[in-house]
């Protein structure tokens, strides 16, 4: 048997109900949940049968991707290692510029299917009149794989919140202090430090040249994604800042939930389309389970796929919600920053119009109930919240 031929039977053979980060490791489905399942749900062996599609019932979707990003995810995994096809799904990468206005523009236009991104571009959507709905969540919070770091050369000055005041930070947003994930961050310790975005310059830096241009003096600050956050950890020129995790106000439901990213359609697409919404998702949170059982192999892909320098497989990639579950604690907390941040009024959104969980395998299991059963993660060993991600 060959290299690939053992890849894809181990990923046959791996228990897909339920790896890593949140849901109790590769042993199955989520704590306790085998005896918690909803009136008429079906047992666990029966989430995830194998379904054969005829040519006819095979759909094309077309999925957003940029060419300078890492944030393909599952998605590109899931197309590598057959979850689409065994779902009758064939996919087609279109590359958008990095941001939700791009990514809301080619939605309207028709130029893909699938809208991505962290609650604030459904947020952004809603806010505009664009009906979008997630229906599953990509990444999550975690203290050894966090989502957005902040950097400075290790003989800077800066060294306290106040001197951040008057600095240039670098990051790729383009809409102030106001959009995205890295903004979201910076928020939350400007919030915390009593510090007023606008004594803070934003600096629209590309993430592969944030390191050129903080050594040339354009930023002072840099704001990092993975990859790229292990190639500047293990430099030895930077001092870290804070990370998401670190800055995240709350207790460990609070910090896993708050670096959520989710993926969903219109709800015209999935009231046309709901058989294959369900088929999308079922596949996508197969490949989460998949990369986080197999983190080295998910980043090599993604590495081919968007031609990063071999260096950044360093740097990994954000810590999969292996269920896919989306839980209103952390819609709940992008809704807090976009009304402090000026964007939103009080009650103007609530979680509930944001996503849902139906298509969600998993939903069937009351234990996961992000609404009723808020307490999830109190479940867990404290190695499926903790440890790194086994190789």
């Amino acid at each position: 048997m060959d290299k690939d031929s053992r890849l894809i039977a181990r990923m046959l053979a791996i228990s897909l109900v339920g790896a890593g980060g949140c849901s109790g490791g590769a042993h199955g489905v989520p704590i306790n949940a085998q005896d918690d399942r909803r009136p008429g749900a079906s047992p666990a062996n029966e989430l995830f049968p194998d379904i054969k599609y005829s040519d006819k019932e095979v759909i094309n979707i077309k999925i957003p991707t940029q060419s300078t990003s890492f944030h393909n995810g599952p998605s590109v995994v899931a197309d590598k290692f057959g979850f689409f096809r065994a779902e009758g799904i064939k996919t087609q990468y279109v590359n958008v510029p990095p941001g939700s206005g791009p990514m809301l523009a080619a939605l309207k236009k028709g130029d893909i299917d699938l809208y991505t991104g962290h609650p604030d571009s459904f947020l952004n959507a809603l806010a505009g009149g664009v009906k979008v709905i997630a229906v599953v969540a990509g990444s999550k919070g975690h203290p050894l794989f966090p989502h957005d770091t902040a950097w400075v050369p290790k003989n800077s000055p800066i060294r306290e919140p106040k001197d951040v005041i008057g600095k240039k930070v670098g990051g790729i947003t383009t809409g102030g202090w106001t959009q995205g994930c890295m903004c979201f961050y910076w928020g939350q310790y400007f919030k915390q430090n009593h510090i007023d975005p606008s004594q803070v310059i934003n600096a629209v830096v590309p993430p592969q040249q944030q390191e050129q241009a903080i050594q040339q003096g354009l930023i002072d600050i840099m704001s990092v994604h993975p990859p790229l956050t292990g190639v500047i950890e293990r430099s030895g020129k930077y001092r870290r800042l804070w990370s998401s995790w670190e800055i995240t106000n709350g207790d460990v439901i609070d910090k896993q939930d708050a670096e959520i990213s989710l993926s969903g359609f219109t709800e015209d697409y999935v009231k046309t389309n709901p058989d294959v919404v369900r088929r999308y998702v079922r596949a996508f949170i197969k490949a989460e389970a998949f990369t986080v059982d197999n983190q080295e192999l998910y980043v090599d892909w993604i590495q081919g796929k968007i031609g990063w320098d071999p260096i950044v497989h360093e740097g990994g990639d954000h810590n999969a919600v292996s269920t896919g579950l989306i839980r209103e604690t952390g819609i709940e907390k992008w809704i807090a920053w976009k009304v402090w941040a000026g964007d939103l009024k009080p009650g103007q959104l609530k979680p509930s119009e944001v996503y849902t969980n139906e298509f969600n395998p998993y939903s069937v299991y009351k234990v996961n109930d992000p609404v009723t059963d808020p307490t999830y993660w109190d479940t867990l060993p404290p190695e499926a919240l903790y440890l790194p991600i086994q190789k």
